[in-house]
């Protein structure tokens, strides 16, 4: 497979994250959205959908990793014309558990919530330890801390209600884009279920990466590779 083929791939990435935390992806001519996009004032889903919309050329492909996915399935539904497939990287059209749906645990999300209020600066190594997990490789854990930027309190508590309050199911359900999940079986930060996505979109590709954690990206970059990349050019 030729790399050089690939053309137009954005990637959007999860809560906190710069760019270059989803360097590790090996696809040419990819862009990657930076934490610019979330330092606004007005941070709903629909207004930073647009900004990003406004730069991706027609026919694209996106990877949405976490919190990035729902702005991908947003992108989807709202622009249809803007993308050709999505990848979703642990990330799901609800992100916060629900009854009959699995997601990030309310108690979860909660103590996240509680910690950046009362003490926003140990915030940082309580979520990259969540997001590391179960990675022992110290390489791996420095990577991710130096790339996560809490570049403004307000923001990322912004950012985080949005995490709580978006739910995209319907739009989801109604997507006419092919939608590939990697979803990883030891992911502490996000459960998910393949039924309740199937259900609600029996047209989406999953696979299922053993042994890997949220960012499982990062230890697992081969096999992500080329899972995306078969995707991509199918």
């Amino acid at each position: 497979m030729n790399n050089n083929r690939i053309r137009n791939v954005y990637f959007i990435p999860g809560w906190g994250f710069n760019a270059d935390a989803v360097r590790y992806f090996n696809i040419n001519n990819c862009n990657f959205f930076g934490l610019n996009y979330f330092n606004e004032i007005n941070l709903s889903i629909n207004y930073i959908t647009s900004l990003m919309a406004n730069t991706i050329k027609e026919q694209s492909y996106i990877i949405g990793w976490s919190l990035g996915g729902l702005f991908a399935i947003n992108i989807g539904f709202l622009y249809p014309h803007k993308i050709r497939k999505i990848i979703l990287l642990a990330s799901q059209p609800k992100l916060l558990e629900d009854v009959h749906w699995d997601g990030i645990s309310s108690k979860q999300i909660n103590e996240i919530s509680r910690i950046g209020h009362t003490n926003f600066n140990s915030l940082h190594n309580k979520f990259i330890q969540l997001v590391n997990y179960p990675n022992r490789n110290i390489v791996f854990k420095k990577y991710l801390f130096n790339n996560h930027c809490f570049f403004k309190k307000q923001s990322c508590l912004s950012l985080l209600k949005l995490i709580m309050e978006t739910d995209l199911r319907h739009e989801y359900k109604y997507m006419n884009s092919k939608i590939l999940h990697i979803i990883n079986d030891k992911d502490v930060i996000l459960h998910q279920n393949i039924n309740h996505l199937i259900k609600l979109n029996p047209n989406i590709k999953v696979a299922t990466i053993n042994g890997a954690g949220h960012a499982g990206f990062i230890s697992y970059k081969n096999i992500y590779n080329k899972i995306i990349k078969d995707f991509i050019n199918e």
